[in-house]
């Protein structure tokens, strides 16, 4: 799903689901973990909406994974994250480069 697909269906959406259409919509590989922590250094840099839900991420899928790392990155491994994914996160998304990964 792209990232705009993602963004009108729920208002705010998983860090890792917003950085899979991410990489989707730039025909990138979203498994890649050293982009995918460059990331999310990007996210908390720029002052993204992040919200924490009380919800231990769950499972053993490659998804699940990137989830308990969110989790652990921001500092609370018993919840997961969230993104707002209006407009103006949109716009702010389209700065993450993938040329200087």
């Amino acid at each position: 799903m792209s990232l705009t697909e993602l963004s009108q269906r729920l208002l705010f959406n998983s860090i890792v689901e917003v950085w899979v259409a991410l990489c989707k919509d730039s025909d990138y590989d979203w498994q890649n973990k050293r982009a995918f922590n460059l990331f999310v250094t990007f996210i908390k840099n720029n002052n993204f909406e992040i919200k924490s839900l009380p919800v231990c991420p769950s499972g053993s899928g490659v998804k699940e994974q990137f989830e308990k790392k969110i989790s652990i990155l921001f500092g609370n491994p018993n919840s997961s994250f969230v993104l707002k994914t209006d407009q103006v996160t949109l716009n702010k998304l389209n700065n993450f480069k993938f040329d200087t990964i």
